[in-house]
């Protein structure tokens, strides 16, 4: 948790963080609640996997979904062309997804 701990020493804190996946994020999460600090009023978190127990964490934790279910489905499409003798699509674009949840909504008192 070494960034966690050289975030908390920034003048002024980032606005927020994006971490490398939701795991670290959690981290992040929890070290800077056990720091008194505010998640989304201090700082703001995204994690990126959107993992399953994102949901779970408090604050729920906003994600980039980088929808793997819909990856396996276009490889196996192309796989499918290749054993048909078919020329697959050389590129196959799959956009990630934002899943907004409360470490990164702010709301009015």
């Amino acid at each position: 948790m070494q960034l966690a701990k050289d975030l908390i020493n920034k003048n002024p804190l980032p606005d927020g963080v994006i971490a490398l996946n939701d795991r670290v994020a959690m981290g992040v999460i929890q070290y800077l609640r056990k720091k008194h600090l505010s998640i989304p009023k201090d700082l703001l978190i995204i994690g990126h996997d959107n993992q399953e127990s994102s949901k779970f964490c408090y604050p729920e934790l906003t994600s980039i979904d980088q929808n793997p279910d819909r990856m396996m489905e276009a490889a196996s499409e192309m796989l499918v062309k290749i054993l048909n003798h078919e020329s697959p699509s050389k590129t196959t674009k799959i956009a990630p997804s934002l899943i907004p949840r409360t470490s990164t909504l702010l709301f009015n008192d």
